[in-house]
This record gives C-alpha cells, structure tokens and sequence, in this order.
C-alpha cells in the first residue's frame, strides 16, 4: 500500500496536469486498489485497477490545491510517478 500527495505549492494554477503512475515489469505488478481524494476534478484517462498504470488529468490545479492518490499492489514495489503540466490552450 502506497499513496502520493501531488500538491501546487507554486503562486499560479497549473494547466492541463498528467499524473501517471506506472509499475516497471507489467506483467507482475498490477494495482489492486486506486483511490484518490481530491481537492479538484480530476479523470482517469487511462489504467487504474487491474492494469500496471493510471493516467489521471486535471483541467487546473489552483495554488494549494492537492490530490492524493492511494494504491495497492501485488508487491512491494513501489510504482514510478511523473507529474507534468502545459499551458496550452483548449
């Protein structure tokens, strides 16, 4: 069991943030359980229980603003998490 806290410690929202979290060697470690807590709206694009990734996006995350992700594997392994964001528009 593991959790991550992707938090806007800046000054000015960010735009369009992908958070993936990702398990090296696919075909033996899997999320058994995702639950996020979220200040914002966020979508799970892609993954989540079952497989060895989640993509979650969220439109904007304002200065303050966190969600955390909670997760369960099939091992102690802990998965590799990137956080990125543009300013693009619509």
């Amino acid at each position: 069991i593991g959790g991550v806290v992707v938090e806007n410690r800046g000054n000015a929202p960010a735009h369009n943030v992908k958070i993936v979290l990702e398990y090296d060697g696919a075909d033996v470690n899997r999320i058994r359980h995702l639950q996020v807590v979220s200040d914002v709206e966020y979508i799970v694009r892609g993954g989540g229980e079952h497989q060895s990734f989640a993509n979650l996006r969220v439109r904007q995350l304002d200065p303050g603003k966190k969600l955390v992700i909670y997760f369960s594997g099939t091992s102690a392994v802990q998965p590799r998490v990137t956080v990125t964001h543009y300013e693009g528009t619509a």
